[in-house]
Parts: C-alpha cells; structure tokens; sequence
C-alpha cells in the first residue's frame, strides 16, 4: 500500500500488468492508495531536499543472517537502546509519507499492522523496529521481494539478491535509494547512530560496505535444519498472501 505511485506504475509495466483475476481487486486498492498518497510523497521529498542534502549517516548497525535464524529477536533487543535509530512502522511501510502524515499512518497502521506475520505469532508494536529493505521495496525496481508478488519473474528479482554484482547502472540507482531513505530515516531519529536488520542485506554486505566503509556488521546464525524448514513454511505462507499473480508450484521455494 505504501508503494509510490510511479515506482508501482513501473513495477505493473515491467511485469507487463500480468494479474490473476482474484487479484485485481487487491491490485486497484493498492493503485488508489498510492495514488491518493502520491501528491504528498512529492511535497515531502521536496521539503527534506536541503535537510537531507549533507546529511551524514552515523555508523550504521547492520544485523546479518539468513531469514528464520533470530534477526528479529536480536534486533527487538538491540532496539531497547536509546542511542540507536531504526525503522519503525510508519518509516517502513509508508517510508514515502512517514515525515507529514506521520500521526496520521501511525493510528492507521497500528490496527492494519497486528496481523501481519503470517509465518509465526509474533506482533508488530509501534515502536518496534523493522526491515529497512521493505522500505527499499517500495522505492526501487531493484528488490528480491517484489517475487512475492510478481511470481512468474521470480527468477528475475533472484538475481538481484547480490547488489554487488549487478551493472553499473542498476546498482548505482540501488545505492541512491538505500543511502536517500538512511538519510531521511536519521533525520527523523535526530541523528540517532542507525540500526538496520534485514536478510536481504546478507545479500548486500559487500555494497553496504562500499557505501558506509564505517559501518559495523553483526552475523546471527543458527542450526541449518532449523533455518531452512522454517525458512521454506514461511515462503510458502508469504507467496500465498502476496502474490498478484497464480501462486507457483511448490518447488518453486
């Protein structure tokens, strides 16, 4: 829902508007939501141009590990600090609108939130942290979680996993992406030093170190029989929540 209005446009045109037809009603509510969102989006990015402009990015925290292996948990510790910043709700979901219509989204989102992991019982609070990379989802073409729901071109969002590797151009873009919403996201912490937590960005290492040659890396692991079939549940649930598209086969994840 918090995707920006031209970001969706491109995402639907690339997939060539392939959408099952249990789907089109799910897909118009997304395009009327980032639709109505999107005049404020542009008034927001274009009041933060010089606020954001030099604005460092302090060091950030980047927690590292496969999906299913306890990054959440860590990271929800790690939040209790008051020195760091970090992604909530608002900044992740709605990251486009989450300066201006702030308290708005917040009452909106922390009804619409509750349910929102559909592969274990935990529950999203306002104040707990999350994925950066979702934001990044909403912000860029360049994202491996667009497969969830453009399923038939899920070989092509595999191969963006590793930023690192892509052309030059595609990468670059990747890159201003990640470091605008770092910006912006210290901004609304005050400076705080950022701590950031995604499985994607196990993907990433090696650009988030060419982008912030300051940043601090923590890996979590855990029992590879544990990982993989909680790993592989949690696709399954997700591919049946989020696809736009006729669910893939089960070899698929």
């Amino acid at each position: 829902m918090g995707c920006r209005f031209d970001v969706w446009l491109r995402l639907l045109i690339v997939n060539r508007f392939q959408i099952s037809l249990r789907n089109i009603p799910q897909t118009l509510l997304i395009t009327i939501i980032s639709l109505i969102l999107f005049p404020f989006a542009l008034l927001e990015r274009v009041l933060l141009l010089l606020p954001l402009r030099h604005r460092p990015v302090r060091e950030p925290l980047f927690v590292l590990g496969h999906w299913r292996s306890g990054t959440t948990y860590l990271q929800n510790l790690l939040s209790r600090d008051p020195q760091f910043g970090y992604f909530d709700p608002v900044s992740t979901v709605t990251c486009h609108n989450s300066w201006l219509l702030r308290p708005l989204l917040r009452l909106v989102e922390k009804n619409a939130l509750a349910d929102a992991r559909p592969m274990d019982n935990m529950q999203y609070t306002m104040d707990l942290p999350m994925e950066e990379m979702l934001a990044v989802n909403l912000s860029s073409q360049v994202c491996i979680a667009h497969m969830l729901c453009f399923v038939k071109c899920y070989q092509y969002y595999l191969d963006q996993a590793f930023v690192d590797e892509l052309p030059c151009g595609p990468r670059r873009n990747w890159g201003r992406v990640y470091t605008y919403l770092l910006k912006k996201q210290t901004f609304l912490c005050r400076n705080k030093q950022l701590m950031l937590k995604s499985p994607d960005s196990t993907c990433h290492a090696v650009e988030l170190l060419r982008l912030f040659p300051d940043g601090k890396f923590i890996n979590i692991y855990r029992n590879p029989y544990n990982v993989i079939p909680s790993t592989i549940n949690m696709f399954n649930k997700l591919f049946a929540q989020q696809a736009l598209q006729d669910p893939p086969d089960s070899d698929l994840v």
